[in-house]
């Protein structure tokens, strides 16, 4: 904190309210209706990332069905193909809004001017692919890596073998000379950048201070309140800017204020003074049951998630089988400002079944009435978006009690 700025102080109910609030999962969240709604996801949250994992809808789809439920499965693709949003490096690979692209040119500007190790590597090994790429994508028109066979239309067996000319279409993204025309289904589609870019965009290239005050602003317009660390992770592209200095330059202009919350010693968050001028005095409100994907905004940064929820959470797909303790793909569960638990569903598309395979509640928390109707109507919910008639409860690796499994159950009979 700069000195002499005396941080203010607010509880820790109300900094996980904020923290809900701004992630667009509290009762009002003012987003309109349709693709407007799914745009303005986007922009608020400041990316929405992309991962390939189907067990249930991935979790692009699942992150902006959380906060729209009117959602449909491939929702995003239009307003990829209509230029309002672009696929970059945001967090991750993610969907970002199309009028922040300028403050990613320097971040595809340093893969190619200091490249980490692996990057230069993978350069190194397929750089000489990219003329003929490039050529073929200018002559035919947008491509998907599945193009890349040889005259036949093979994946082996010539020099256009399709695993080299995937990394190097990979690779031409990352460098800013290719970009995601469209998908189709979960297929990318690649063309130039200048024929996906819209005609008007400002394409000017910000200097560093510009781009830390855009860091800045964004993660703490996502977040609601955010620490320096925060700052330094949400977005991949910051760490190319000294993000203190500038959280210090911001604070001392009265652009930003420091927080202390109530019961988390020794950390500093930022949040605009507006935020303060307008916040409300702490009451009960209905309490929503979400269940979030592990990739979503509110939890992928797990230090945060700890130390302001207190819960502990780790996805286990990456976790060998005997060690899993809560399944392959568990899934978060907040109610109203608490992570109250976790489930792993199977979305069996065929059978028109999702199947909870796990249900464990956090210690500590007791299920109300409240609770489990919430929940069931969660799981319904979920189970449309995860074009599911029914909801089964397994029985396998379920900590609730017979009874309130039962009640669950009957709920979503």
């Amino acid at each position: 904190m700069t000195a002499g700025k005396a941080a203010h102080r607010i509880s820790l109910a109300q900094a996980r309210r904020i923290a809900v609030d701004s992630a667009l999962l509290g009762p009002r969240k003012g987003l309109g209706k349709g693709t407007g709604a799914v745009l303005e996801t986007v922009r608020r949250l400041g990316y929405v990332q992309i991962d390939s994992i189907s067990v249930v809808n991935r979790a692009h789809h699942h992150t902006t069905w959380s906060r729209v439920p009117a959602y449909s499965d491939g929702a995003l693709y239009p307003l990829l193909k209509q230029r309002q949003l672009f696929e970059y490096w945001g967090h991750a690979a993610s969907f970002l809004p199309m009028e922040d692209y300028r403050f990613y040119l320097p971040l595809a500007r340093s893969y190619r001017e200091r490249p980490g190790i692996p990057f230069a590597r993978s350069l190194r090994k397929h750089e000489a692919l990219f003329p003929a790429i490039l050529e073929r994508i200018e002559q035919q028109g947008p491509m998907s890596s599945a193009d890349f066979g040889d005259e036949h239309g093979s994946r082996g067996g010539s020099w256009w073998d399709w695993k080299p000319a995937k990394s190097a279409l990979e690779l031409l993204t990352s460098l800013g000379e290719l970009m995601v025309s469209e998908r189709r289904g979960f297929q990318r589609i690649y063309d130039l950048r200048d024929r996906v870019l819209p005609d008007g965009l400002d394409r000017t290239e910000p200097d560093e201070d510009e781009l830390a005050e855009f860091i800045v602003r964004r993660t703490i317009g996502a977040y609601g309140i955010a620490r320096e660390r925060e700052v330094r992770e949400m977005l991949r592209t910051s760490r190319l800017v000294p993000v203190k200095e500038k959280l210090a330059s911001m604070q001392a202009k009265g652009n930003i204020v420091a927080i202390e919350v109530e019961g988390l010693v020794g950390h500093t968050w930022y949040a605009f003074p507006e935020l303060l001028e307008g916040l409300p005095a702490y009451r009960r409100r209905r309490e929503q049951v979400s269940i979030l994907s592990p990739f979503d905004n509110l939890v992928i940064l797990r230090d945060r998630l700890q130390v302001l929820f207190g819960y502990d959470y780790l996805i286990e797909c990456y976790v060998p089988q005997p060690k899993r303790q809560y399944g392959y793909f568990s899934l978060p569960l907040l109610f109203g400002e608490r992570f109250v638990g976790r489930l792993d569903a199977k979305a069996r598309r065929r059978e028109k079944l999702l199947e909870v395979q796990s249900l464990h509640l956090e210690d500590g928390f007791q299920a109300t009435a409240e609770f489990e109707t919430e929940l069931a109507a969660t799981l319904r919910g979920f189970a449309g978006f995860n074009d599911c008639d029914a909801v089964q409860l397994s029985g396998r690796g379920i900590n609730v009690t017979a009874a309130l499994q039962k009640r669950i159950a009957s709920q979503l009979g």
